[in-house]
C-alpha cells in the first residue's frame, strides 16, 4: 500500500508576526511584521550594496594605482597590434587617419545582403598586413581580417594611393594597399589582417577595426566574431594558402554558405548609389 503524503499543518502559534508566503512570492518586509518598516525588494538592496562599493573603490587612495594600471593594460593591448602581440611604444587614440587618397566618390559598407555574387570569394586572394613587424616563424597567433569586394566597377593602381591602418595604431602606421604594377579590378576581393598574441584586440569592440583613407564619410571595417581566427602555427611559406582556407571556409564564414551574414565580408561602393545598408 503507497506511503500517503504528509498534510501540510500550519502553526499559528510558531509563526505570530511573519506572513505566510513563498520567498519570491513578493517584496521582503524589513523590520518584522507588515507596516513596521520598509518595503525594500532584494534587487534594490543588491543595487545598493554595488553602488557602495564601487564608491568605497573610487573614494580609496589605492584607486589611482588601480586605475593606471587598467590604462596601462589598455594600450599594451592597442600595441599588441603592430607587433603580433609583443609590446610596442603606447598608441596614440588621437592619432590622424592616413593621408588622403586622391580618389574621391568612395564609400564602404558591410554586405548585409548577402547573395551568390557579392559573396563570392574565390582564392588565391590578394592579401594586405596592416601591421609592420614581422611575425616570428613557429609562433602561434590568433589573426582579425575583413574582407573587402571591389563593387565600384573602377580599378585601382598605386598611383591611387591606397593606403589602411587599424583603429589605435599611431602615426607612421598607414599601410599601402598597392604596389609596383598591382591593381584591384573590378570584383576583386582582397584581404586585410594582422596577427596578434590577444584574444580580439580591438578596442572599442564596437566601433574599432580597419580604416581607409579612399573611403568618404570615414567607415570603419569592423570585423565582428567572424573576421577572427584563433592558433594559426606561422610558417612563411604556407600562411597565404592558411589565411585563403580560414576566409572562404573557416567557422566564421558558415553563416555565408546559409545566406546569413559574415561580418567580416565588407565591399566599397560609388558613394551616389541610393541604397540604405540593412
Amino acid at each position: 500500500m503507497p506511503r500517503r503524503r504528509p498534510a501540510l499543518k500550519l502553526r499559528p502559534s510558531a509563526e505570530p508576526i511573519e506572513r505566510r508566503s513563498l520567498m519570491s512570492a513578493g517584496p521582503m518586509v524589513v523590520g518584522g511584521a507588515p507596516g513596521l518598516g520598509a518595503v525594500v525588494r532584494p534587487l534594490d538592496l543588491l543595487r545598493q550594496d554595488r553602488e557602495r562599493a564601487r564608491g568605497l573603490m573610487l573614494d580609496s587612495p589605492h584607486s589611482q594605482p588601480l586605475r593606471e594600471r587598467i590604462a596601462q593594460l589598455r594600450q599594451a593591448r592597442l600595441s599588441a597590434i603592430r607587433g603580433g602581440g609583443r609590446p610596442g611604444p603606447p598608441a596614440d587614440p588621437a592619432s590622424p587617419p592616413p593621408s588622403a587618397s586622391p580618389v574621391s566618390g568612395v564609400t564602404m559598407e558591410r554586405i548585409t545582403n548577402p547573395t551568390p555574387i557579392n559573396t563570392r570569394i574565390v582564392p588565391p586572394l590578394s592579401q594586405v598586413r596592416v601591421q609592420d613587424r614581422e611575425p616570428i616563424p613557429g609562433q602561434s597567433y590568433n589573426v582579425v581580417f575583413v574582407t573587402v569586394r571591389n563593387s565600384t566597377g573602377r580599378t585601382f593602381d598605386a598611383r591611387d594611393g591606397l593606403a589602411v591602418q587599424v583603429t589605435g595604431q599611431g602615426p607612421g602606421h598607414s599601410y599601402p594597399i598597392l604596389s609596383g604594377a598591382d591593381t584591384w579590378d573590378p570584383r576583386e576581393v582582397f584581404v586585410f589582417y594582422f596577427l596578434t598574441k590577444e584574444y580580439y584586440p580591438l578596442e572599442p569592440v564596437q566601433s574599432a577595426g580597419f580604416e581607409f583613407n579612399f573611403v568618404n564619410p570615414r567607415v570603419v571595417a569592423i570585423p565582428g566574431p567572424s573576421g577572427f581566427f584563433q592558433r594559426i602555427l606561422y610558417d612563411p611559406e604556407t600562411f597565404p594558402r592558411v589565411l585563403d582556407a580560414v576566409v572562404v571556409g573557416g567557422p566564421g564564414s558558415k553563416g555565408r554558405h546559409l545566406g546569413l551574414p559574415d561580418t567580416s565580408l565588407w565591399e566599397i561602393i560609388p558613394s551616389n548609389l541610393n541604397v540604405i545598408p540593412l
